[in-house]
């Protein structure tokens, strides 16, 4: 498969020439947090000030909070 652009479940699968529809992988805001700490982690980010936001940016922050505590400062 090649990547032209956004992908979701009403793509179409080029295996199947059909819709992904539920066999799109589900994607969570965990999944989005150890993204972006793999992303810091290559630009050689150690820690980050603060996180906040609203909506699923606030989510985010939540969940770096959890999953990486010490990398957040307040």
């Amino acid at each position: 498969m090649s990547y032209k652009g956004p992908i979701g479940p009403i793509s179409i699968n080029t295996e199947t020439e059909k819709p992904y529809g539920l066999a799109f992988p589900v994607i969570t805001i965990k999944d989005m947090v150890n993204a972006q700490k793999l992303l810091l982690n290559h630009l050689g980010i150690s820690d980050l000030l603060s996180a906040a936001d609203g909506s699923m940016g606030g989510m985010q922050a939540l969940q770096w909070a959890v999953s990486y505590p010490q990398f957040i400062k307040y």
